[in-house]
């Protein structure tokens, strides 16, 4: 009403497109902190490069984490003036491919890295995970996105080519889910079962990790992602059911698994043992 916010809704108000509505110089110090969790990323990752066994994984873990800050940049493509079918175009590049592909890749890494740590899976399988994940996601993915582009002049081809591609999406989800229950048995029913009972409810958050991401991405995700569904749809409450699903099941689940690993390693039994019936609880 004073007129102080002239100018400045761009930048500290609402962009106006949504999903993507934070003001610019918002978007930029999301930036400028991604960049700085990266920093502090490669800092204590450092000393694994230095260990032969396990060089390769560091370096798909650290592409992994650099791709999350570096691919959001095109966030900042565009402004309120800018054609719309630019903006749609970079617009879904960031809600369905930075958080579906490259957010992915990470999880994923993350996941294979700290089994391998664990001693619960080989260097190899978790290196052909890895590798296999990103093969699928971004295949599907990168074709994929342009299922969400039913309003920028996407021809018909197009469209029934990345209604497909999406659709597949799902199959890494399902191979994880599968890698995940063979982690199981492998780590709850082989002979040295030292690590998997003293980090079990670690493993499993991160058992969960692949539940959800099969239910919020795969299931909730493949229920939108025809074309005829997701014309009608699109920016509706399903969209934001899978959303919601598939960003809490895989980071969020993540981000317990991680800090209880952290608990777990850093907490004496007898604590662990008194926390233990409140995790399961929470699980």
């Amino acid at each position: 009403m004073s007129g102080l916010w002239d100018g400045m809704t761009f930048w500290l108000g609402s962009q106006g497109w949504e999903y993507l509505e934070i003001g610019r110089a918002w978007q930029w110090l999301l930036i400028v902190g991604l960049l700085f969790w990266f920093f502090l990323v490669v800092r204590n990752t450092v000393p694994a490069l230095k260990r032969p066994p396990i060089r390769k994984l560091s370096i798909m873990f650290l592409i992994a984490a650099f791709s999350i800050p570096f691919f959001y940049l095109p966030a900042v493509f565009v402004d309120n003036t800018t054609n719309y079918t630019i903006v749609d175009t970079w617009r879904f590049w960031i809600i369905h491919l930075w958080v579906e592909g490259f957010f992915e890749l990470f999880a994923t890494t993350m996941v294979a890295l700290t089994f391998i740590e664990l001693g619960l899976v080989s260097k190899q399988m978790g290196l052909r995970l890895i590798f296999l994940d990103a093969t699928l996601i971004f295949m599907g993915g990168i074709i994929g996105t342009g299922h969400h582009w039913y309003f920028s002049g996407m021809t018909q081809p197009n469209m029934m080519l990345s209604s497909c591609f999406s659709a597949l999406e799902v199959v890494p989800l399902v191979v994880l889910c599968v890698e995940a229950w063979s982690f199981r048995k492998t780590a709850l029913l082989g002979p040295d079962q030292t690590m998997a009972k003293k980090f079990y409810w670690p493993l499993m958050f991160m058992l969960g990790v692949g539940f959800w991401n099969f239910i919020g991405a795969g299931v909730l995700g493949f229920l939108i992602n025809m074309p005829i569904v997701s014309y009608f749809e699109v920016g509706t409450y399903l969209t934001s059911n899978h959303g919601h699903a598939a960003m809490f099941g895989v980071f969020g689940m993540l981000s317990l698994a991680l800090c209880l690993m952290v608990l777990r390693e850093s907490a004496s039994d007898e604590v662990w043992a008194k926390a233990e019936k409140w995790i399961k609880c929470s699980f």
